[in-house]
């Protein structure tokens, strides 16, 4: 693994990147989105599985998360204007850089969670190009909620700046389905992560995960989650662009299975030409650490495979 830099969109900060190439001639990259609260180093394990297939990976610690963010305060807070764009366009960086090193590969890309809603947005504005996108633990919200929380997170900004943390806003954004779960590591076994429990240990020990997210962070999840939800972000997406949803049907970001399945019809009714659909059974939100990974790693794989032009 190689660990670099580059300039965020937002001209001020620097974006903490990897690389992992594979040994010999590569046949495709595959670019990584991570979700909230984490960082790439988390991925190291699926990144080395898909070198050993010839791909070679990338991918960034966001702003706000992992070697990007310079502080503890920075945990959490993306960017002054337009967090979620800012967002998109940083993914759009790191693939314009490394187009430039692999110009004739073709190129997939994985998000993950929060990642997946940015993945999400992404095709719908640089789907172009791309030979096939993975959406991993996504979900389908009420656009009505979720405008509500934006307002109040934008009231909350008013009062206390967008760097603020605020219990009330992540408590209500994880209730409903994951309240099944323990979202605190007191009780590993019951985590809403994985069964795995020595992982769960570990995503608690880490000290790159990121606590409580800020207002400001919030502003770009909830920003991104409207835009998805809309009729014309499916319809924006490439109509030969091959789309594979993955998730746990135990995972309470998609609410059991019932999140990714409306995605799905969403792409379907949109007229994307290729869309695929997996829940693992029993598997809880990260399905790439669940005690059945390595099923997962090759079910994604053997997709990607099925797709890969070279």
């Amino acid at each position: 693994m190689k660990e670099t830099t580059f300039e965020s969109s937002n001209g001020r900060d620097r974006i903490h990147a990897y690389l992992w190439e594979p040994e010999g001639q590569p046949v495709g990259v595959i670019q990584l989105i991570h979700g909230m609260q984490e960082h790439m180093g988390r991925y190291s394990d699926f990144a080395k599985f898909l070198n050993e297939k010839g791909f070679v990976v990338v991918g960034h610690d966001q702003l706000g998360h992992g070697k990007t963010a310079s502080t503890e305060d920075q945990m959490g807070f993306i960017s002054k204007e337009h967090p979620s764009d800012t967002l998109i366009n940083d993914i759009h960086r790191l693939r314009k850089g490394t187009i430039k090193k692999y110009p004739d590969l073709p190129y997939f890309i994985f998000g993950h969670s929060m990642g997946s809603y940015l993945l999400r947005k992404y095709i719908s504005k640089h789907g172009a190009g791309l030979a096939g996108a993975i959406i991993c633990g996504t979900g389908s919200e009420s656009p009505a909620k979720t405008k509500a929380g934006l307002a109040l997170v934008g009231a909350l900004t008013k009062k206390y700046g967008p760097y603020h943390r605020s219990m009330m806003i992540t408590n209500t954004i994880f209730s409903g389905p994951y309240k099944e779960f323990d979202l605190t590591g007191d009780d590993l076994e019951n985590s809403w992560l994985s069964k795995d429990v020595t992982i769960v240990q570990k995503y608690y020990d880490d000290p790159l995960i990121g606590p409580v997210f800020t207002l400001n962070g919030y502003n770009a999840l909830l920003s991104t989650v409207i835009f998805d939800s809309t009729k014309q972000a499916y319809q924006k997406v490439p109509k030969d662009l091959p789309i594979l949803i993955v998730s746990g049907d135990r995972d309470p970001v998609g609410n059991f299975g019932k999140g990714p399945q409306q995605v799905y019809k969403n792409y379907i009714k949109a007229g994307i030409q290729d869309v695929s659909i997996k829940l693992f059974d029993d598997d809880r939100h990260e399905i790439l650490n669940e005690l059945d990974r390595e099923t997962v790693y090759d079910y994604i794989y053997n997709w990607i495979s099925v797709h890969n032009p070279s």
